[in-house]
């Protein structure tokens, strides 16, 4: 276990997180299916620190970010 610096919490390490969500997963799920979620929850604890830190931004800059990709690869605006 770990402590967490900012709580001084214990804290499970990466190992132990996997092991037991593996554990949690029913014998039937598919390498692919417990990939997947593996991936997912993953993504989801990195946009969660990410949130917690305030790496954040609004639905219009997101917006404006998308518009100037699409007009970046040639695409332009959806139809």
């Amino acid at each position: 276990m770990l402590i967490h610096a900012h709580r001084n919490v214990a804290m499970p390490s990466d190992k132990e997180r996997i092991v037991n969500f593996l554990n949690s997963q029913s014998d039937d799920k598919s390498y692919e299916e417990v990939l997947r979620e593996l991936v997912f929850m993953r993504l989801a604890e990195h946009g969660l620190a990410d949130s917690n830190t305030g790496r954040v931004i609004d639905h219009e800059e997101l917006g404006h970010s998308i518009r100037m990709w699409r007009n970046a690869s040639g695409r332009g605006s959806p139809s």
